[in-house]
Parts: structure tokens; sequence; C-alpha cells
């Protein structure tokens, strides 16, 4: 009887010892798993401010192409008022050059 009694304290023993144990793993696996969820969210945000700088700089380049695109209907614009004016200017030299030459007569 003496021998199962310092058996089972033995055991008990044992398991007492694997508790404690146990808990110093958990602790351990608990703070890995907080270091591993701060890595991660220093990754989120890292990625997330990527992709926020990538969109600053598509729309910094669409505000660039429409500024371009801007500058070239005005150019476009003035061009076509210089050809405007010059038509005009050839239309009033031709009418002009029209009303001093002198008719001639039918003839029937």
């Amino acid at each position: 009887m003496k021998t199962h009694e310092i058996e089972t304290a033995g055991q008990r023993l044992m398991q007492a010892a694997e508790k404690r144990d146990d808990k110093p793993q958990k602790c351990r696996r608990l703070s890995t798993l907080l270091q591993n969820e701060r890595e991660e969210a220093v990754e989120r945000r890292k990625l997330e401010e990527q992709k926020i700088n990538l969109h600053q700089k598509e729309l910094q380049l669409r505000r660039e192409e429409l500024n371009h695109q801007r500058r070239q209907h005005e150019l476009i614009r003035e061009q076509m008022q210089h050809q405007a004016a010059q038509t005009e200017s050839l239309l009033k030299l031709v009418a002009a050059a029209l009303a001093r030459r002198k008719p001639k007569p039918y003839v029937y």
C-alpha cells in the first residue's frame, strides 16, 4: 500500500511540475503570438502606406496629364482663331480685288 501511495504522490508531483512548466510555455506562446500580431500590424501599415503613396502618385500623374491636355486644347483653340482671322483677311482681300476689277461687258 505504501508503494502505491508513493507512486500516486510521485505522479501528483509530476503532474504539478508539468502544470508549472506548462504556464511559462503558455506565456511564451502568448508573447510570441502578440509579437507576431504586432509584426503583422506593422507590415499591414507599411503596405497601406505604400498603397496610399502609389495612389497619390497616380493622381499626380493624372493631374499632370489633364493639365497637358488643357494646354494642348488651348493651343489648338489659338491656332483655330489665328486661322479664322487669316481666312477672314483673305476673304476681305478677295472681295476688295473683285470690287476693283472692271466688269467686262457681256457679248450676246
